[in-house]
């Protein structure tokens, strides 16, 4: 991922809502929902907040599609059947069909014939009425066999006629018969071309569930990828975890779980920003083993960095615009921090605050206040520098000439991982000192409106200081 930088960490939903943190574009984090089922949440173009970053995976949704699919598979089987069973009853109606049209054509048929006969009885008829007359005219003894003739004819007349009516009768019963047997034959052209139709839909019901179902197995598995890359990354050591920023409230006091974490220098469920909210103070941990081995008595304790979320108080560098003796030669260093070792010490308890050996300025340029000499002093409770907040120093010793200063050469030499990952964290709409000497008469400050200046030593500005916490 060309531009995207991964963050992971395995906390539940609810802490990922509370604490908001951002995510820069593309970088991704897996949360723990209530039902212990995981979600991938990504950081959008330009960067998001956690509640406003794209959702990328949901293991309840792959789960649901997969049984969505599952059940469309057996909906199609069911429909395909169905349609089987429909083009079957289709084949049988055609069937039937065809024996009514067959069944109207031999009625028709018979219809013809009755008609014919009763036309051969009508000119019988005709010939018998001659043929009587023809006998009366010659003799009487005919006459008997004339009348019998004649009611013979009148018979046979009787008898054509209702030939003749069956006829017709049959006649409109084979046209009936004949309509029927074309509804008939449409029915079955309509029902079979519906049976096609339900066994086209049927197949693609079928294709899509089988598609659907592909696409569930593969999502599925990659989120068991991603899941287990996740789980491969979070090793349990000072640069895993100075790597990763989560802002998870930790309480009002460290855990012995925590103490003995720290200890052992695994920082199990320790993240950069992560915070304890002690007496009113949000303390928040700025970095993970940041001075281990530095100082010219090496520092050999694993520790937390701690700077607070907000400035403790005010309070001068100098009653009056001078820098002599630089940072360790200040009112600050004499005494200004006193009440800040005083509310640490209280928060976390004294043997847990760590004295390390810092490498100071103690003496600077009259003319244009550049350090000229330094020297190492124990270090505790301290003034940050523009390096620990800003990663460089973009205002100490603006003003020296050709000559190295020594205000630069500090074992704070890089920047704390929680100003890195976090801007607000610098930006705190306060101003508050840092210990670096600008001018022969200011010192560095972080400005309220987010720059970085430098400020005469006499007014009165936050103190912001950073210190370290461990078991011994």
């Amino acid at each position: 991922m060309s531009n995207a930088r991964i963050q992971f960490s395995l906390a539940s939903e609810d802490v990922w809502q509370a604490y908001n943190p951002f995510l820069k574009e593309g970088e991704i984090v897996t949360s723990v929902k209530a039902n212990k089922k995981v979600k991938l949440i990504q950081g959008k173009i330009g960067g998001s907040n956690y509640s406003d970053s794209t959702l990328i995976w949901d293991q309840d949704n792959a789960e649901s599609l997969t049984s969505r699919s599952e059940t469309a598979a057996t909906t199609a089987a069911t429909k395909a059947s169905a349609a089987a069973s429909s083009a079957s009853a289709a084949a049988a109606s055609q069937a039937a069909a065809a024996n009514s049209a067959s069944a109207a054509a031999a009625s028709a048929s018979a219809a013809k014939s009755s008609e014919t006969t009763a036309k051969a009885s009508e000119t019988a008829v005709a010939n018998s009425a001659k043929a009587a007359a023809a006998s009366a005219s010659t003799a009487s003894e005919k006459a008997t066999a004339a009348a019998n003739s004649a009611s013979a004819a009148a018979s046979s007349a009787s008898q054509a006629q209702s030939s003749a009516s069956t006829a017709t009768t049959k006649a409109s019963e084979a046209e009936t018969s004949a309509t029927a047997a074309f509804e008939s034959k449409t029915a079955a052209a309509t029902s079979a071309s519906a049976a096609k139709t339900k066994a086209n839909e049927a197949a693609d019901s079928a294709s899509a569930a089988a598609a659907s179902a592909t696409a569930s197995g593969n999502s599925a598995a990659a989120a068991a990828s991603s899941a287990e890359k996740v789980a491969a990354l979070n090793y349990s050591n000072a640069a895993a975890h100075n790597a990763i920023f989560r802002g998870k409230y930790l309480g009002d006091h460290v855990t012995n779980e925590q103490w003995a974490a720290i200890k052992a220098g695994t920082f199990d469920d320790l993240y950069i920003g992560d915070y304890w909210t002690i007496g009113g103070v949000d303390y928040v941990i700025a970095a993970f083993n940041y001075y281990l081995n530095c100082g010219d008595s090496a520092c050999t304790a694993n520790h937390v960095t701690i700077v607070p979320r907000n400035n403790l108080y005010n309070h001068v560098m100098n009653d009056t615009n001078v820098v002599t003796g630089a940072y360790v030669g200040s009112k600050m260093y004499a005494s200004g921090l006193n009440t800040a070792k005083t509310t640490i010490a209280n928060a976390f308890g004294s043997a847990h605050i760590l004295t390390i050996r810092q490498l100071y300025s103690n003496a600077t340029d009259s003319t244009y206040g550049f350090g000229t000499s330094m020297d190492w002093y124990d270090a505790s409770v301290f003034l940050m520098n523009e390096a620990n907040v800003y990663g460089y120093h973009p205002f100490a010793e603006m003003y020296r000439t050709t000559q190295w200063g020594t205000d630069k050469y500090s074992i704070d030499n890089s920047q704390y991982p929680v100003f890195a990952f976090d801007k607000t964290m610098i930006h705190t709409r306060q101003d508050y000192w840092l210990r670096n000497v600008a001018s022969s008469s200011d010192f560095c400050l972080v400005s309220s409106g987010g720059y970085c200046p430098g400020s005469g030593a006499s007014p009165s500005r936050g103190v912001r200081p950073a210190f370290n916490i461990y078991q011994s």
